[in-house]
């Protein structure tokens, strides 16, 4: 652990890091399911940023950027034996989409039309994980927008929180020089390591009987018609629901107060009383399975 302005943070591998880097379990599972489309699986976003800054200058950022977080450079082999995650040597490049003679009321088409192209341009096998695209608007709109593009494998909820504020960070800087971000928290490699050691430890093994017991007395949730085939995602339909400011505000600030809940904890609970009503079966009743987007399993008795 090393001090960093009064906090203590995690001190990993520094420096340019290269070689070989294991499969996370939940990576291991991909690849299984993965199919064909294997380089597609990505998280997007779409940011406005101002026409001050300069195509060099969003350039260098982002290079520093994949810099400090090396695992933005994994490479991608399928081999007999399975699929092998090494650092690579990709260095991130901005693509530049010049829309500055398209007419205002065709420029939305026109971006969705590139964010979809981009999308499907990641290559894992070539260690692209990452798109980074430039699109310079019409004079007469405020801002450009800039699109970044990443593939799953590499980036998570979370992650997306640390890499927009390390960008913000790095345009901030009047120069951007390499190891302006600081020393480097614990690798991806490191964590692959730990957790497999976890994975084999007699702690964990004394708790296996708990975990396969969670499944005792699971049923799967009846449904108004079977199917004879495998379920599609592109046969499922998707239903949203929009939250006002005040209910957003409720929900986030004031519902949770009462039992100290967390956000989780209420929509959960929300969707176990629309399941009760849907099905007409008490809790007590019924034992579901939910995975939630925290990547974990939540059994209701």
């Amino acid at each position: 652990m090393v001090s960093r302005q009064g906090q203590s943070v995690a001190s990993g591998e520094q420096g340019y890091l290269e070689g070989a880097s294991g499969l996370l379990p939940i990576q291991s599972w991909y690849f299984e399911h993965a199919g064909s489309a294997v380089s597609h699986f990505n998280q997007s976003i779409l940011l406005t940023i101002s026409k001050q800054v300069s195509s060099t200058r969003l350039t260098a950022a982002i290079q520093e950027l994949v810099r400090h977080h090396d695992a933005l450079r994994f490479r991608y082999e399928e081999t007999e034996t399975g699929w092998l995650q090494y650092y690579g040597d990709h260095e991130a490049t901005l693509a530049i989409e010049d829309l500055r003679s398209i007419s205002p009321s065709g420029l939305g088409d026109h971006i969705t039309d590139l964010c979809n192209r981009y999308q499907r341009s990641l290559d894992i096998r070539k260690g692209e994980l990452l798109r980074v695209v430039l699109m310079e608007t019409p004079f007469s709109v405020g801002d450009n927008r800039l699109l970044l593009v990443f593939h799953h494998l590499g980036i998570d909820g979370v992650s997306w929180r640390i890499l927009l504020e390390d960008l913000s960070q790095l345009l901030s800087f009047e120069v951007i020089r390499s190891g302006v971000l600081g020393g480097k928290t614990s690798s991806y490699r490191e964590w692959q390591s730990r957790l497999r050691a976890y994975g084999s430890s007699s702690e964990l093994s004394a708790t296996a009987g708990y975990w396969s017991g969670l499944h005792t007395g699971y049923r799967p949730l009846e449904v108004d018609l079977a199917s004879a085939g495998a379920v599609c995602h592109g046969d499922m339909e998707e239903v949203s629901v929009l939250l006002g400011a005040v209910e957003t505000r409720q929900l986030l600030q004031e519902a949770g107060k009462a039992y100290h809940t967390e956000i989780n904890d209420l929509l959960l609970a929300g969707l176990g009383l629309a399941l009760r009503d849907w099905t007409g079966k008490r809790f007590y009743r019924s034992v579901w399975k939910v995975m939630d987007e925290s990547y974990r399993v939540e059994v209701w008795t």
